[in-house]
């Protein structure tokens, strides 16, 4: 079971788009989302009890986008930001080494259930590869 939950295949979501729920603890806070080019490291950590830490640091960039701002504009708000918050309803854009792009919506966070070690915290999230830019 251990070495299961900590082989990065275990985390890793190779679908264009998807719903997931990712016991980050579980994974050193890393999944992997899409394929080759179109790959993605999503890094998280906890931040409060309904945002996450997003971290750039395995891919190029991470920006957070403004609410009610259109996918095919996301690419105006690039910056260069190590880490955003992520706030539960928001969306983030993931930037690759290849310059690929992918959007992140944060739909839930749950806390670590300390009286039930079988529920480590997680983060439930929509992701999409935007393919056209």
């Amino acid at each position: 079971m251990i070495n299961e939950l900590q082989d990065p295949a275990h985390w890793a979501y190779p679908y264009l788009e998807g719903e997931e729920t990712f016991e980050y603890p579980l994974a050193n806070g890393t999944c992997r989302l899409g394929y080759d080019p179109y790959s993605f490291a999503l890094q998280v950590s906890r931040c409060g009890a309904d945002n996450i830490y997003v971290y750039s640091d395995p891919i190029k960039a991470v920006w957070l986008l403004p609410e009610g701002a259109d996918d095919e504009d996301c690419d105006k708000y690039l910056r260069s930001d190590r880490a955003i918050v992520l706030e539960v309803g928001r969306s983030a854009i993931l930037m690759n080494e290849l310059g690929r792009l992918c959007k992140i919506d944060l739909l839930c966070v749950r806390e670590e259930n300390k009286t039930d070690p079988s529920k480590p915290a997680s983060i439930t999230f929509r992701y999409r590869i935007l393919l056209n830019k």
